[in-house]
Formats: C-alpha cells, sequence, structure tokens
C-alpha cells in the first residue's frame, strides 16, 4: 500500500513539474490574421525597417485549442538568441532564427501580478503604446497596444518582468480591456492569469535590464484573467 501511494504521489508530483516547462511541439498553430484589417498582419509596407516576420508573430488573432502552463521563471530564463540584433529577422545569422522558431508561437498560460510603472506621477498597471510598424504606425488609441508587465512576487519591478502585450486586433473583442480596469487590477494586487502566444520581440533590445528581465513576451494575450476574492473571473 505504502509503495503504491509512493508511486502516484511521484506520478503527480511529475505531472506538475512537467506542467511548468515549455512542451516541445513539433508542429505549432498556424497564425490566423485579421481580414479586412486597418494594417496588415505583416505591417507597414514599403518601409525599410519594417520586419515581416516579427510583425506576423505579434499580430496573429487566432485562439488555441490549448495553452500550456508554464512556470514564471522558465519564461523569464528563456534561452535567447547569441548573436541577435535590432534587425530586420531576415538578416540574423540561421542559428538565432532557429533559437527563436524553436519556442515562438507556443500558446502558454502564465501566473504572476501586474508591475506598476510610474507615469506622470501615477502608478499604473497597464500603459498605451506609441505607435509602431506593426500596427502601420496608426497614432489612434484603437489602434495602438496596451502594454504590461508580469511579475512573479507583489512588489517585483520592472526588471524582473515578463512583457504582455494586448494588440488592437484582439483587444476590439474585449471591450473590459481598458487602462482603467488593467490599473484597478494593478494597484488591488490581485493576482492574474494570463494566455496568448510566446513571442520574442528584438525590437526592445536596449529595455534589458531596466525594463524587463527577457525579451520573450506574451503577445498577443489571448485570455486575461483576474483572481479577486478567491475566485478567478475574466476580464
Amino acid at each position: 500500500m505504502k509503495s503504491a501511494l509512493l508511486f502516484l504521489l511521484v506520478l503527480l508530483f511529475s505531472t506538475f513539474a512537467s506542467a511548468q516547462d515549455l512542451p516541445s511541439l513539433r508542429i505549432k498553430p498556424t497564425p490566423r490574421f485579421e481580414r479586412n484589417s486597418f494594417c496588415p498582419g505583416d505591417g507597414l509596407e514599403d518601409n525599410d525597417h519594417n520586419d515581416p516576420d516579427l510583425n506576423k508573430a505579434k499580430n496573429r488573432i487566432d485562439d488555441a485549442d490549448r495553452y500550456f502552463q508554464v512556470g514564471f521563471d522558465v519564461i523569464k530564463n528563456l534561452e535567447k538568441p547569441s548573436g541577435f540584433k535590432k534587425i530586420k529577422r531576415s538578416k540574423w545569422a540561421q542559428a538565432d532564427r532557429n533559437v527563436v522558431a524553436k519556442y515562438e508561437g507556443i500558446p502558454i498560460v502564465l501566473e504572476g501580478f501586474l508591475a506598476l510603472t510610474k507615469r506622470k506621477e501615477k502608478l499604473l498597471g497597464a500603459v498605451l503604446q506609441n505607435a509602431e510598424l506593426c500596427n502601420c504606425q496608426r497614432k489612434e488609441t484603437e489602434h495602438r497596444d496596451f502594454h504590461l508587465w508580469i511579475v512573479s512576487k507583489v512588489g517585483h519591478l520592472k526588471n524582473k518582468s515578463v512583457v504582455i502585450e494586448m494588440t488592437p486586433r484582439v483587444r476590439k473583442n474585449h471591450p473590459d480591456w481598458t487602462i482603467a480596469r488593467l490599473n484597478n487590477i494593478g494597484t488591488n494586487r490581485f493576482p492574474i492569469r494570463v494566455s496568448g502566444w510566446l513571442m520574442f520581440d528584438q525590437e526592445h533590445a536596449g529595455h534589458i535590464p531596466k525594463h524587463r528581465a527577457n525579451l520573450w513576451e506574451i503577445h498577443p494575450i489571448m485570455k486575461f484573467e483576474y483572481k479577486e476574492n478567491g475566485r478567478w473571473k475574466q476580464l
């Protein structure tokens, strides 16, 4: 009886532990993009700085059949290309492209808390991004990303965070995804649970180590939950 119980405990622990690691997906879900969009999936065309490969990773709108629960430190410390630069991926060495391709596009779930950031003497749980090439440099609020930072413990600063982003193409289907609601969740220190697509953003290489721990992100977010009074609620 004891040996059977011990085996069951080991099995349960192994299952839990493996659920915290990134799965090895030989075939990843194929991205889908918005039809009749305000901006093509590969971003602003006819621009020398535009990176179509990166933008297509950012601008997908498909929901996964399953999101894999991953431990926070797995993403925070995930391997990155050794020779990447803030240039188009098409100009990277093949070895660096291979590293990104190994992980990018895995649907994951990450739990933690929103790290607050100060803007004009206010502490915010999310900020509106500037106009970007992936969104055709559109300046309207509804065509810009929301930038958030998830940390593993309350009080951790952005230098220990993983960046997570709400994109305009997905956000338009979630009217409660507002800066005000996210600020409320962040300032109340509610736990959060985020489901979305793992993505590497070399464009923000200069943000390490002050504003993030790694260049791996959840981008785009497809589902955002928070825990209030012991219950998970979907935003």
